[in-house]
């Protein structure tokens, strides 16, 4: 059985002009109705962000309709203020989420739906 997760990173970009200088990336593996929900609610807390990127859609095969959306988007907030407010289930930090050539994530989201 799939588990329903959130995944996240964070990578700064230390130049001096950026204002909005952390760029997350974000993992949902949930149902697409519940997903839209859990980035409504973490959008909410994070308040001011720019650049935001749907970076891939996936349905999770033999999951009875899950899909992984990974998207980014660029913030000055250096931390999840409340990320129980966001999500109560399995949600962490993985480092493994980061900018790919050409948006390939499907061996991360295969890897992500088996662990």
């Amino acid at each position: 059985m799939v588990e329903r997760k959130i995944r996240w990173n964070m990578v700064t970009d230390t130049g001096e002009q950026i204002r909005l200088n952390n760029t997350y990336f974000f993992a949902i593996l949930n149902e697409p109705r519940e997903i839209m929900r859990i980035k409504q609610r973490l959008l909410e807390q994070v308040v001011h962000f720019d650049d935001f990127l749907i970076l891939g859609d996936f349905g999770i095969s033999g999951s009875n309709g899950l899909h992984c959306e990974i998207f980014s988007f660029s913030t000055d907030v250096t931390r999840i203020p409340s990320p129980s407010a966001i999500y109560q289930g399995n949600f962490r930090r993985d480092r493994n989420l980061y900018p790919r050539e050409k948006g390939d994530f499907e061996s991360y989201v295969e890897n992500l739906s088996r662990s």
